[in-house]
């Protein structure tokens, strides 16, 4: 609100829908509609990931250089099943298909934590693209970035796969960077 009544700019992207989290309900409720952007258009959340970033960043560039901006990005790739192209894979091996009704979690966790490791490569160098667009348009050293999980992921640490079953460090503890 505070942002709004001091003329910003707003690009908001999802890779998900602004309703799941309830983000329309909560944080974003007073927003323009037409700032908000939703991505579910293509099949892969890796994919969508990547396109959100590229309109972002024509966001960026489109957007009035005279007053201040700001944007948000809700990835997808790093929700359950672990999403990622070929080019983000850095460690092997990986559950090829994470299907919930199958899975041997106890058994293929290692697997399935690589999954989301390769998964988490992807959503960095997402951010890296934008930091590295920022930087080469002279918007870097004026521009606060914040970066936070919205949730830990627990893979089998305390005998659970995922988050949002218990009040763990494992599902609760989230990464912060701030750049400023």
């Amino acid at each position: 609100d505070v942002m709004q009544q001091q003329n910003y700019q707003f690009g908001l992207y999802t890779s998900q829908r602004f309703s799941f989290p309830a983000f329309d309900k909560t944080v974003f409720v007073n927003m323009n509609k037409a700032d908000m952007h939703e991505r579910l258009d293509i099949g892969e959340p890796w994919k969508r990931d990547q396109v959100n970033i590229s309109e972002m960043l024509k966001f960026i560039d489109q957007r009035d250089a005279q007053r201040p901006f700001m944007t948000y990005m809700f990835f997808e790739s790093t929700h359950a099943n672990y999403v990622f192209p070929p080019e983000s894979v850095i460690v092997k091996p990986y559950l090829e298909d994470l299907n919930y009704l199958t899975a041997d979690f106890a058994g293929q966790i290692g697997q399935i934590k690589n999954r989301y490791i390769n998964a988490s490569r992807h959503v960095d160098q997402q951010i890296g693209r934008v930091i590295e667009h920022l930087r080469e348009q002279k918007l870097l050293d004026n521009t606060i970035i914040v970066v936070l999980g919205d949730h830990g992921e627990e893979f089998m640490e305390r005998g659970r796969w995922g988050h949002s079953a218990e009040f763990n460090r494992y599902q609760t503890g989230t990464p912060a960077v701030i750049h400023v």
